[in-house]
């Protein structure tokens, strides 16, 4: 059985997509010239539409592949949920982790100690807030 891949869009086939969105092919057209499905044209097409406004002050709904990147580079770093600030607590934690992880995990005995050298160098929270 053959097993089904997918392909997303990366930068230049958006900007091939803007080509052929604005040569005004259908998207089932687009889909076959560039290789993709329609249902992946067609979310890819709302991804990057906005209302543009002519000069005659009417507006027409518009593809931008660079809008389209930039909600991709957006949603891919949204991850999870966000970190304003870290707590004590959390430090502490951390910090009693790195006291406590085993110690065979780094390259010898001389390493972790040096590791744990370089922590105590630093200010712990500096440390996780520039990590």
């Amino acid at each position: 059985m053959k097993k089904s891949g997918y392909k997303t869009f990366n930068k230049s086939t958006r900007y091939k997509l803007e080509a052929l969105y604005n040569a005004r092919l259908s998207i089932k057209r687009i889909a076959e010239e560039l290789g993709y499905t329609y249902h992946g044209v067609y979310y890819e097409l709302q991804r990057g539409y906005y209302m543009h406004r002519n000069t005659d002050w009417t507006e027409t709904k518009k593809y931008s592949a660079d809008k389209a990147q930039l909600v991709v580079d957006i949603n891919a770093t949204a991850k999870g949920a966000p970190i304003s600030e870290y707590s004590d607590s959390y430090i502490q934690y951390v910090q009693n982790f790195i006291n406590n992880y085993p110690r065979a995990i780094f390259n010898g005995e001389n390493s972790s100690k040096r590791f744990a050298k370089e922590l105590e160098k630093l200010n712990i929270k500096n440390f996780l807030l520039n990590f």
